[in-house]
């Protein structure tokens, strides 16, 4: 570290900082970006009377700042879990200028910043100083990072009370930051929705045509549906719909992910790459085991190749229960791979749950599914959140970490589950929400 001695400090400030204590002259002074490393975290647990410990990490690239050049603040967007070690954090600085640093809320000397190579204690804040190339000018920042105020990795559930209207059986997907709920309203279709923040529903308003809102799939920004006599429908934002122009029919929407939507006609699963023109994805020779409507589906990137995504559909299949498909999706032929349907062998003691009315979302890099009881009776509905972290193949009720809302135990009440962002929403008819997160 390189320190600024006081007396050489105090000449620089005076020759640099003019009255108002900011310019904004030229040669400039001032903080374009700011980033950060990996933050790495021990902690220590014991385990059969001997202590172990282990590291934490969080990538320093999930970690955005947003620079505030009026009020001189830099500020991490989102909060940090709870158990960050923010004392020994290496920042990266741009800046027009030469960059200080010294402890927020202290008179300690300030010290010259090596821009990705000085470790930092931002427990408390950070100010820090841009001086110009000239020496006539500065301008000082604040910088900091949020811990989340939550001391528990337990999925944690708020029941809020919210405008939403709604009762019957719906429909919940979710874009960029908000949350759609189709639903059947006098024989009509009807949207709702809202930020998944403020939650401040719309009144629920009739769709320009009467889609099937069990059908309703999100490809990217465009929702599509089943309209009467099969016809597929699009719509940018959920309430104006236009037949398909190519006269494409299917019995059942499925699935989405980066690069096709996936549907079935009544023979095979065939996909399309706009929503206009399709192709025969995969050849069945078992129909009767696909998802009837509504499917859930979950589309992500596999963690060694974001080229790749992973693609989960699951529904009720009528006598053949829960049925769930899986397949790779790639925007390259070569190895974009064909739908299979996951074998669950009699020697998987954890297959998937038989729920009625299954539900699914991805959260938290595992998938997730609730619902209704299984029609041997043995399990209840809404009792638990079953988790997999390998793609839909083994399905668990985790010791802790996903609990599910007690209030929903054995409800009959329809119930839909989706993931926006950092949250887990549980929606139920009578216009009852519930939002989850782990930080």
């Amino acid at each position: 570290m390189f320190l600024v001695p006081v007396i050489a400090l105090a000449t620089l400030l005076f020759s640099c900082v003019d009255s108002d204590n900011e310019t904004t002259g030229s040669p400039i002074c001032v903080i374009t970006s700011m980033s950060v490393g990996d933050i790495k975290s021990e902690y220590t647990t014991t385990i059969n009377g001997k202590d172990t410990t282990y590291t934490r990490t969080i990538s320093g690239s999930s970690i955005k700042f947003n620079i505030d050049q009026v009020e001189g603040t830099i500020m991490a967007v989102d909060s940090l879990a709870y158990w960050a070690d923010i004392t020994r954090v290496v920042p990266t600085v741009v800046a027009a200028g030469s960059v200080y640093y010294r402890q927020a809320g202290t008179s300690d000397d300030y010290a010259y910043l090596r821009s990705g190579s000085d470790s930092i204690d931002f427990s408390k804040g950070v100010e820090l100083l841009v001086v110009s190339s000239d020496g006539n000018y500065s301008k000082h920042y604040t910088a900091k990072i949020n811990l989340s105020e939550y001391s528990t990795e337990e999925l944690e559930w708020f029941s809020l009370s919210t405008n939403l209207t709604l009762e019957g059986r719906h429909r919940t997907l979710s874009r960029d930051n908000n949350i759609f709920v189709f639903a059947e309203i006098d024989g009509n279709t009807t949207l709702t929705y809202a930020d998944a923040d403020k939650l401040s529903w719309t009144e629920p308003q009739a769709l320009s045509e009467n889609i099937d809102y069990r059908s309703v799939t999100l490809f990217n920004d465009l929702f599509l549906a089943l309209g009467e006599n099969q016809e597929i429908y699009s719509s940018s934002d959920g309430l104006n719909w236009a037949k398909s122009a190519s006269g494409q029919t299917a019995e059942l929407l499925l699935a989405a992910d980066k690069w096709r939507v996936y549907a079935f006609d009544g023979t095979d699963i065939i996909s399309s790459e706009d929503g206009e023109n399709w192709q025969v994805e995969t050849t069945l020779s078992d129909v009767g085991s696909l998802p009837q409507m509504p499917v859930s589906y979950a589309a992500y990137n596999l963690k060694t190749n974001t080229n790749l995504q992973n693609v989960v559909m699951v529904g009720n299949s009528g006598d053949a229960g829960v049925s769930a498909w899986y397949k790779v999706s790639s925007n390259n032929d070569d190895s974009n791979q064909k739908w299979s349907q996951v074998s669950y062998p009699d020697n998987n003691s954890y297959p998937m749950p038989q729920l009625a009315d299954i539900q699914l979302a991805r959260y938290k890099d595992v998938l997730v599914v609730i619902g209704g009881a299984s029609a041997d009776g043995l399990v209840t509905a809404y009792e638990n959140i079953y988790v997999s972290a390998d793609n839909g193949i083994t399905w668990h009720v985790p010791s802790t970490g996903y609990n599910m809302v007690s209030q929903l135990e054995g409800t009959t009440e329809p119930v839909t589950l989706t993931s926006c962002g950092k949250y887990l929403f549980i929606i139920q008819s009578g216009g009852q929400v519930w939002r989850g997160v782990i930080q």
